[in-house]
C-alpha cells in the first residue's frame, strides 16, 4: 500500500473561477443519499472550501485563531505574531487571555517562558531620507514613525531616534533663539517624550545658522498596559522664535527609528 506524501507547495483552488452553491446546513448534516446526483455547484463548493482550508495550514503551519470556532483545552493557534495553547475551553475569547497560555514567539523559537524581565522580545527599525522642515514653534511629523504590536501587556517599548545633523536657519525678521526641538510622540496614546532642543541662544540676533554640533539621539521608554499596535513617530519644530526655519538633512544619511519591546 502506497504511502506518499506530498510538498509544502500550495495546491491550486478547485473552481476558484467556477459556479460555487453552498448547501443548507441540513444537507451538509444529511450528505448524499442513495442514487442522489449532486448538482455540480456542490461539489464546486466542497472541494473549494477543502482546499482552502489546505492552503491555509500549508502557509500558516499553525491555524489562525478565529471567533467562530469553539476551542478545546490544549488546541493551539497562532495569533499576532505569537503561539497560544488554550488552558481551558472557549469561544470567541482572543488571545492573550485567561483562557490560553503563551507559548511561543512567532518567528523566533524562543519559548515565551524562557524570556526573562529585561529581555528584548522584538525589535523594529524605520529610516527616513528626506529633508525635512518647519516653520512652526507646534510640533508637526518629521516624516518618521513606525509601528509595533506588544507581545506581552506589560512590557516598556523603549523608542531611540537618531538625526545625523539638523540645522537652524534665520527665517524672518531678526531671531533671539536659535534653537530646534525633537520629540517622540505615541501617537496611539497621545503621549510625548521630553523635548530635545539643540542649537543656541543669541545675544545679538545675527546669527544666519545654528547646525547641531553632534549628532542628535533621543531615547524614551513608555510602558505599555495592553497587547495593541502602538505608532511611534519622530516630530519637529522651531525653539521659541517664529523666526526660525528648522531642518534635518537627508545628505548626511537618513535619520531613523528603532522600537524594542523590553519584557519586564
Amino acid at each position: 500500500m502506497a504511502q506518499e506524501v506530498g510538498n509544502s507547495v500550495l495546491i491550486q483552488t478547485w473552481a476558484s473561477s467556477g459556479a460555487i452553491i453552498a448547501p443548507d446546513s441540513g444537507k451538509i448534516d444529511l450528505g448524499w443519499q442513495e442514487g442522489e446526483q449532486p448538482p455540480h455547484e456542490y461539489m464546486n463548493w466542497i472541494h473549494n472550501a477543502l482546499g482552502q482550508k489546505v492552503n491555509h495550514c500549508l502557509q500558516h503551519g499553525i491555524a489562525r485563531w478565529n471567533d467562530a470556532t469553539t476551542y478545546a483545552a490544549g488546541d493551539v493557534v497562532s495569533h499576532d505574531g505569537a503561539i497560544y495553547v488554550a488552558i481551558s475551553g472557549s469561544t470567541d475569547s482572543e488571545p492573550p487571555s485567561a483562557n490560553w497560555v503563551l507559548a511561543l514567539l512567532e518567528g523566533t523559537a524562543i519559548p515565551a517562558s524562557s524570556v526573562r524581565p529585561g529581555q528584548v522580545v522584538q525589535e523594529v527599525v524605520a529610516t527616513h531620507a528626506t529633508t525635512v522642515t518647519s516653520t512652526s514653534l507646534t510640533f508637526a511629523t518629521a516624516g518618521l514613525q513606525a509601528a509595533i504590536t506588544p507581545v506581552f501587556s506589560d512590557s516598556v517599548i523603549e523608542a531611540q531616534a537618531f538625526v545625523p545633523r539638523a540645522d537652524a536657519r534665520r527665517n524672518a525678521g531678526t531671531p533671539v533663539d536659535m534653537r530646534g526641538r525633537f520629540r517622540i510622540q505615541n501617537v496611539t496614546n497621545a503621549a510625548a517624550s521630553p523635548e530635545y532642543f539643540f542649537g543656541r541662544v543669541l545675544i545679538a540676533g545675527t546669527s544666519e545658522l545654528a547646525q547641531s554640533t553632534s549628532p542628535i539621539a533621543i531615547q524614551w521608554r513608555y510602558t505599555v498596559n495592553s497587547v495593541a499596535e502602538r505608532t511611534f513617530q519622530l516630530q519637529i519644530a522651531a525653539g521659541t522664535d517664529p523666526n526660525v526655519i528648522i531642518s534635518t538633512s537627508a545628505a548626511d544619511s537618513a535619520i531613523s527609528m528603532i522600537l524594542r519591546e523590553i519584557r519586564q
